[in-house]
């Protein structure tokens, strides 16, 4: 990826990098610069390029993290919002108007994989790719929509709606913690995003806190469905057997495994995880290696969260508990009836479905989907699913404990 540049570029010289006109409109409008013309207002009298993508293009002159523009399919991408080992997602525009009513010059996110990345990992950016597109079909307001998927000189991209706001990670550095009636009203948006995912075969596999966008109008958008799983019969498997995909601190126990059976209940975990993070300031399970915080998923039950928010109801903590549940035949069957559970919380009554569990005959019918997808019925073979734990009681939060008090802050205690 070429670096950035210290000095800001004129608006042609923007022009001509993206290679936005032939060169006889870059000619004129350097003639019309010549004339004391200023080349943006030109282009835009001559036709040569919509308003609003001059526009944006003129605010990218200066703008921070600004890159040289890289034209990508029908995007163009001006500043970097963000890096990570396997690429980087920048902010750009969209150059023409779309069959879906989006027009030119409205932001976009892109998400661009590194040359590194697919060389290393070829299977890795074809999955990529093909998951992005399976996932360009899910349009609800709390999903942020994926608008095209492709390659750019050898590397997937996958291109996302734009919305000014942050990130729930980063609140959360800010804040440490969340008050307990945004908290919920944040968790309630993201599940029904992943009500109508799941409805539509697709597991996000990933929901934590980074995954989790706040925009300015106070709207919870779920990120990153460019790398769901799709459950629905005909798809083939695209995370190969025993992969853990997902991450360390918000990860199912049957993700943890490996499991190729991994539904919806998956998803309602790693929510239950960003919940309890929300609402505590801390993480449910800590640890100072990733294989420790992994075994604590897999067998240790989350601390008690009235230690850290001694005000949180015993209703709330009920739910948290049925999210976080081991088996996940013990968390709600669904995201349906864990918003139940959840309003009912937020209108100030008892939640009703704590206690239900899946019957035999629905775990059944909730796994044929996925099994469809191997053109078998189920059954586990070594090193690709665990048994399901025995039946146990559903959860219930245990007393209260408060933190030995020796004159420490609190945190000093977490995870002794």
């Amino acid at each position: 990826m070429s670096s950035e540049s210290a000095a800001a570029p004129t608006f042609i010289e923007i022009l001509k990098q993206a290679g936005l006109l032939p060169p006889e409109r870059i000619a004129s409008l350097e003639a019309a610069a010549a004339a004391g013309h200023p080349p943006a207002e030109a282009a835009v009298r001559s036709g040569a390029l919509p308003q609003a993508v001059v526009d944006a293009l003129v605010q990218s002159l200066d703008a921070p993290q600004r890159i040289p523009p890289l034209r990508i399919g029908r995007f163009l991408a001006l500043r970097k919002l963000g890096e990570g080992g396997m690429g980087a997602v920048y902010r750009g525009i969209q150059l023409d108007d779309s069959a879906d009513g989006r027009t030119a010059g409205q932001p976009v996110a892109i998400k661009l994989l590194k040359k590194e990345a697919v060389t290393d990992q070829h299977e890795f950016a074809e999955r990529f790719l093909r998951e992005a597109r399976s996932a360009l079909t899910l349009r609800h307001p709390n999903i942020t929509g994926g608008l095209e998927a492709g390659e750019y000189e050898g590397n997937p991209f996958y291109v996302m709606e734009y919305f000014k706001g942050e990130s729930l990670d980063l609140l959360l550095k800010r804040e440490k913690h969340v008050a307990t009636a945004r908290a919920l009203e944040i968790v309630i948006q993201a599940a029904r995003g992943l009500e109508f995912a799941h409805k539509l075969g697709f597991v996000h596999r990933d929901i934590k806190p980074g995954n989790l966008y706040l925009t300015a109008e106070g709207a919870t958008k779920l990120l990153d469905f460019g790398l769901v799983k799709n459950t629905n019969p005909g798809q083939e498997a695209l995370t190969a057997p025993g992969t853990m995909v997902g991450s360390p601190n918000y990860i199912s126990p049957e993700q943890v495994r490996g499991n190729m059976v991994v539904d919806g209940r998956a998803d309602i975990y790693s929510l239950g995880c960003t919940f309890y993070h929300l609402v505590t300031g801390r993480q449910p399970f800590g640890g100072a290696t990733t294989a420790t915080v992994i075994l604590k998923h897999l067998n240790d039950p989350p601390p008690d969260p009235r230690v850290l928010a001694p005000d949180l109801s015993t209703g709330l903590v009920q739910v948290l508990f049925k999210m976080l549940s081991k088996d996940r035949d013990q968390r709600y069957r669904d995201c349906t009836s864990l918003l139940a559970d959840l309003t009912a919380i937020k209108e100030g009554r008892a939640p009703t479905l704590i206690h239900d569990e899946l019957t035999q005959t629905e775990i059944q019918t909730v796994i044929t989907p996925v099994d469809a997808i191997f053109g078998r019925n189920f059954t586990p073979q070594p090193g690709e699913a665990l048994p399901p734990a025995p039946h146990q009681p559903p959860p219930q939060p245990p007393a209260p404990q408060k933190p030995p008090d020796s004159g420490k802050p609190w945190w000093k205690f977490w995870g002794k």
